[in-house]
């Protein structure tokens, strides 16, 4: 098993019974901010979320990039990211879902991953919170196998990579 092909670590991980559906979407729904991941009531912990998100996308791209694009904009964005994290990256179909030019959106991944919104690892993009994703989606479950390519990478993988 290497770090560059984490394909026998994701089947060893499947195969856990320890690692149950529950387990994993606890993990992914609660995520890992300090201060945020471990308030017990879902409320409060929805409410810092929203707080934390609104601070990234409603002030401190601001410092990183020159844009106009409304906050609105970047968490309609973020949002449809984190829907499609684990999976290959396609900007120009995810340009086309929120209303940006594909180079735009090559452009704020960028941005995104400065604010440690996300992290890139080759076409593949995973957020680096899965707490902060559970509360830009809606609360959308990723599917088994997008959770968990998602679980290995962010707290094994991208820490080696």
């Amino acid at each position: 098993m290497s770090a560059r092909d984490p394909s026998s670590l994701f089947k060893k991980f499947n195969s856990q019974s320890w690692l149950s559906e529950k387990i994993l979407n606890s993990h992914l729904e609660h995520g890992g901010l300090p201060g945020i991941g471990f308030k017990r009531d879902p409320y409060i912990r929805q409410q810092l979320f929203r707080v934390h998100l609104d601070t990234l996308l409603g002030r401190d791209i601001y410092f990183l990039t020159q844009t106009r694009i409304r906050s609105e904009k970047l968490r309609s964005l973020y949002r449809e990211l984190c829907l499609i994290q684990g999976l290959p990256l396609n900007e120009s179909e995810i340009a086309r879902k929120v209303g940006l030019t594909p180079p735009t959106v090559r452009k704020l991944v960028d941005v995104f991953s400065a604010l440690f919104l996300l992290r890139r690892h080759g076409k593949t993009l995973y957020c680096e919170d899965g707490g902060l994703a559970f509360y830009a989606t809606g609360g959308h479950l990723l599917s088994r196998q997008q959770a968990l390519k998602a679980f290995v990478y962010r707290e094994l993988l991208g820490k080696v990579l």
